[in-house]
C-alpha cells in the first residue's frame, strides 16, 4: 500500500480524538458521546488493519531482498523476527524453513516444514521444500 506511510499520523490523531471523546463521555456520563466513539472507532479500525496488513507485508519484501542478496542469516533473522510477533503466521515459519534448508540446517528445516505442513497439509511449496531437504539428507526414501 503505497500510501500507508500517510495512514500512520492520521491514525494516531484519530486515536486522541477518540481517547478525548471516551473521556469526556466518561467524565459526562453523556450517552450522546457513544456514538461519536463508535464513529472513531470505526474510522481507527479502518486505518489500523491495513497498516497491520502493510507491515506483515514488509517483513516479506525485506526478507525477499534478503535471500536474494544471497544473506540468508539476515533473512533467518528477519523470520525469526517475524515469528517472535506473530507465531502463528505460516509464511513466516515457511520462510524461516526454506532458509534453515538453504543454509545446510536440514534437521531444523525438517523440522519447520512439518510444523507448517501440521497447519497447512497440502501446500505444494511446503511439501517440495520438505522432499528437497529429505533428497538432501539422502532420505528421499521415507514419506513426506
Amino acid at each position: 500500500m503505497r500510501n500507508g506511510a500517510n495512514r500512520a499520523p492520521f491514525t494516531s490523531v484519530v486515536t486522541k480524538i477518540l481517547n478525548r471523546l471516551m473521556l469526556a463521555a466518561f467524565r459526562r456520563r453523556i450517552s450522546s458521546h457513544t456514538h461519536t466513539c463508535a464513529f472513531f472507532a470505526g474510522l481507527v479500525l479502518l486505518y489500523a488493519v491495513p497498516l497491520r496488513a502493510q507491515q506483515s507485508e514488509e517483513w516479506m519484501t525485506r526478507l525477499r531482498k534478503e535471500v536474494a542478496e544471497h544473506h540468508l542469516t539476515a533473512a533467518l533473522e528477519i523470520a525469526d523476527q517475524r515469528l517472535a510477533t506473530a507465531p502463528e503466521d505460516t509464511d513466516a515459519r515457511g520462510w524461516r524453513a526454506r532458509t534453515l534448508a538453504w543454509l545446510g540446517h536440514w534437521q531444523e528445516a525438517e523440522l519447520e516444514f512439518r510444523a507448517v505442513l501440521m497447519v497447512t497439509p497440502n501446500d505444494p511449496d511446503v511439501l517440495s521444500g520438505l522432499a528437497g531437504v529429505l533428497v538432501s539428507e539422502q532420505r528421499q526414501g521415507e514419506g513426506l
